[in-house]
């Protein structure tokens, strides 16, 4: 048998899984394993501790081991009940589809429960299909939805899609939400639906015009096509609101809502689609109950686990701590590079990206590493660190990482290009 060394388990990992991430991971210094999470904070297995300003892919909104979902976790298994039944129906999950209509706050009907946020996309589009007999999709350039079959197709950058042996030639990206784009290739009739991150977070945290939110909620009504707002990565409080469209009430109207990454409290997977009468009625409805779900979908103790967040999550209020939390970081970081001559900042609440104007992503990220800040690139766009913490994060900590963004920056020698004509 294997020992449980650090040095015996990353030879097993890179044997058996990915020797490749471990390659990156090495690169960036970061191949201790986490030995201990909680709150904000992650702990190798040195003891050395780390702000963590990812939130585990932005899923530890609560923070990283909340105590009060791992409670209700522990009463759920302590209880006696039915961990997945074949033939029966959820008073859990009822509970918490109630709950996320409710912050919802707009008119759709029902909710179906998946595990994975992509497994909901997914689940999205087909109802989408289903309801208008259409077969084509539409994503937009810079846009992320997950690496399962058409999510994939529709992510906003080849790197997502290279490689694979069969093209999804039904599965298309706009260049962009221009009017004249949007209308011309939806007036095909074609298109099933269309789907958006209200802010896109692979794209470093980039949103939309209202004006071009309107044209396309217009457009698609005028079409008969679905809109989709995958709201993965935005929903449950990320932005300030409970969700990223309610930002844009009046001009972005989605038919389906999508959200997962803040339902699960960095625990369980967990995730979810909103949608209205008419397209549950058109997916479920003449002896077609059970057309779409998954074997571990809503199972008792991930609804658990979801009750537990959103009952936390409005208690602690978190979309006013997103919101003051974006307001102590954007002082803090016009108080350290006041001219902005270092950075430029994206986003919504702690939906966030800071892009630097002067200095490479590479030794920026190593050195707030250095600096025991954990950050994550954005995909889809150069120079760019996402700047997504817990919702619970404290002022002070938000101030750190501005201060310790600017003297990172400010440390690094960038030699300046060779004048035309001579050798660099």
């Amino acid at each position: 048998m294997e020992g449980t060394s650090t040095e015996t388990d990353i030879a097993r990992y890179t044997r058996t899984m990915n020797p490749y991430w471990v390659d990156v991971l090495a690169m960036l210094k970061l191949e201790r394993p986490w030995r201990e999470a909680r709150g904000c904070l992650l702990i190798d297995d040195t003891g050395r501790e780390y702000l963590d300003a990812t939130s585990g892919f932005g899923t530890a909104t609560l923070g990283h081991r909340s105590p009060v979902v791992e409670q209700a976790l522990i009463d759920h298994l302590q209880a006696p009940g039915a961990s997945i039944s074949t033939f029966g129906w959820s008073s859990e999950a009822s509970k918490v589809a109630d709950t996320l209509l409710r912050l919802a706050d707009a008119d759709f009907d029902k909710v179906q429960f998946f595990s994975a946020g992509a497994e909901a996309v997914e689940a999205a589009l087909k109802f989408a299909a289903i309801a208008t007999g259409r077969r084509s999709f539409l994503g937009l350039s810079g846009g992320f939805h997950g690496l399962t079959g058409i999510a994939t197709a529709l992510a906003g950058e080849k790197f997502w899609s290279d490689g694979i042996a069969t093209p999804l030639e039904f599965a298309e990206t706009l260049p962009s939400l221009d009017p004249g784009i949007v209308r011309a290739r939806l007036a095909k009739g074609d298109v099933a639906a269309v789907v958006l991150e209200p802010i896109q977070a692979s794209a470093g945290s980039i949103e939309q015009t209202s004006e071009h939110l309107a044209a396309l909620s217009d457009a698609c009504r005028e079409t008969g096509t679905m809109l989709i707002a995958d709201e993965v990565a935005s929903g449950i409080g990320r932005t300030g609101r409970w969700f990223g469209f309610h930002h844009w009430r009046s001009e972005f109207r989605p038919d389906m809502v999508v959200v997962s990454k803040g339902l699960t409290g960095a625990l369980l997977p967990v995730s979810a689609v909103l949608c209205k009468n008419p397209v549950f009625d058109a997916v479920f409805g003449k002896g077609r109950a059970k057309i779409h779900g998954a074997t571990m979908a809503g199972n008792p103790m991930s609804m658990a686990c979801a009750s537990a967040v959103l009952a936390e999550a409005e208690r602690l209020d978190v979309c006013r701590l997103a919101a003051e939390g974006e307001r102590i970081f954007r002082a803090a970081m016009a108080e350290h590079d006041p001219a902005g001559e270092e950075f430029e900042i994206s986003g919504r609440g702690l939906m966030l990206a800071v892009r630097t104007k002067r200095v490479p992503l590479m030794e920026l990220w190593v050195g707030m590493r250095e600096h025991n800040v954990v950050m994550a690139p954005a995909p889809h766009r150069r120079g760019t660190l996402l700047m997504t913490p817990p919702l619970i994060v404290s002022a002070a900590q938000l101030q750190s990482i501005a201060r310790h963004l600017v003297e990172v920056a400010r440390s690094i020698v960038v030699e300046p290009p060779a004048p035309v004509g001579q050798p660099a």
